[in-house]
Order: C-alpha cells, then structure tokens, then sequence
C-alpha cells in the first residue's frame, strides 16, 4: 500500500466518522431544507434565462465566415432585445423566485403541524422581499436588487417572514390581533 492510498484511507475515515454526522444533521435542518427545496424550484427559471442569454451572445467569433453561425450571430444580433426581455424576466428577477420559493417551502414544513398556510408565508415573503430590496423612488421600483444580487436578502426575508408568522400565530399577541380585527 502507497502513501498515497494511506493518507486517502486516512482522510476519508475522518470524513465519514466525524464530518458526515455533523453533515448529516444540519441537512436535514428545517431551514437548509427549505434553502434547498428553494433553489431547486427556481431552478427551471435559471435553466431558461441560461438558454436565453447563449441564444442573445452566440458563442462565435464575430468575424466568422462559417454559414450557421453568420446566420445565428446576424439573427441574435437583430433581435438582441427580444431575446433579452424573457432573459430579464427570469434571471432579472430571480431572487423573487427565490424567496416565494423559500417561504413556501419553509411554509410546508409548518402545515404539517396547522401552523402556516404556505401560500400567504410566500405572498408575505414576496411583498416583505420587495419593500426592502426594491423601496420605490421617483414613482418606479428599482430592478438592481431583484437578480442574483438579492439572493441572499431574499434567504433572510424569506425565513425571518414565516418564522415572524409562526410566532405571531403561536403567541397571545397574535391571538389578540387577530381577535381584534375580526369583524
């Protein structure tokens, strides 16, 4: 036996018998779970705004000659804003996705119990996610935060949201509210 192969063995006990537990653990998580369970749902919106962007940019030299991709650099330089707009509608907003899907998920969890209705935690998130990340200025909604920079704002909104209503629900505070405004 090598070296080598005595150091991998080596390393690789340690991982199993000290880290995959640890691992273990904080994947099965409830809020990883639902971070995961996140992503994933977005998922097919990256997938099509990838599609897009290589559609929008064909991966060719601009001085090609070659007849397929002079056609498709000539054709996506055309309609570079057509292909754009669909590319800006998932990617763009990608972190509304996120936190919708987050909350929702996270939500789930919490319907098991009768604790949360998933679809308000993910309407809630949404509307939270916007005041914060998009505050309106000169009567528009500014777009920088929506895309893959207010991912991890969405993360936050998305949990503090539904774990603010589970609370809210659990306690005699809530109770009173909503007792209050039941008319």
């Amino acid at each position: 036996m090598s070296a080598n192969h005595a150091a991998f063995n080596l390393i690789f006990r340690f991982v199993e018998n000290y880290i995959s537990p640890i691992a273990g653990r904080i994947s099965s998580q409830r809020h990883v779970m639902a971070i995961r369970d996140g992503f994933i749902s977005a998922m097919p919106f990256m997938i099509v705004g990838s599609f897009l962007l290589v559609f929008a940019y064909p991966p060719f030299s601009p001085d090609t000659t070659w007849g397929f991709a002079r056609a498709w650099l000539d054709l996506a330089k055309e309609f570079e804003g057509r292909i754009l707009t669909p590319f800006d509608m998932t990617m763009g907003i990608m972190s509304i996705y996120i936190c919708a899907a987050i909350s929702y998920n996270l939500g789930k969890h919490y319907e098991k119990s009768n604790q949360l209705d998933p679809f308000m935690c993910a309407m809630l998130s949404i509307m939270a996610f916007l005041l914060i990340a998009a505050p309106k200025t000169n009567g528009t909604l500014p777009v920088d935060s929506l895309g893959g920079t207010g991912i991890f704002t969405a993360i936050l909104v998305a949990i503090y949201c539904v774990e603010m209503m589970r609370f809210l629900k659990r306690t005699t505070l809530g109770s009173a509210c909503r007792t209050r405004f039941r008319r």
